[in-house]
């Protein structure tokens, strides 16, 4: 796929599943974000671009809020560079409003 070196942006889209079922206080919300950056799009003259820092990223993922205080997130993020050599990720998260 060739893309802009230049272009970044990120989308995301993201719905409550019991919003219809109107259950008080509770949220699911399944979530697909997608990004795309460069951090060195430009260089200064002389030097080469690291591949490693030209990104693609598709997140995937599941936001619980038991109440509106406290939420747990789940989300695996398939990272890709130019460099073929990006790690993926799995992170489970945890907030809470005091």
């Amino acid at each position: 796929m060739q893309r802009s070196h230049e272009t970044e942006g990120a989308v995301r889209e993201q719905r409550d599943v019991f919003d219809a079922q109107v259950i008080a206080e509770r949220a699911l919300e399944p979530f697909v974000r997608y990004e795309a950056y460069d951090t060195q799009a430009r260089v200064p003259a002389g030097f080469a671009a690291d591949p490693e820092n030209d990104v693609d990223v598709l997140t995937m993922g599941i936001v619980y809020r038991p109440t509106d205080a406290i939420v747990f997130k789940l989300d695996y993020s398939d990272f890709d560079n130019q460099a073929n050599n990006a790690i993926d990720r799995l992170t489970l998260g945890m907030g809470f409003v005091f």
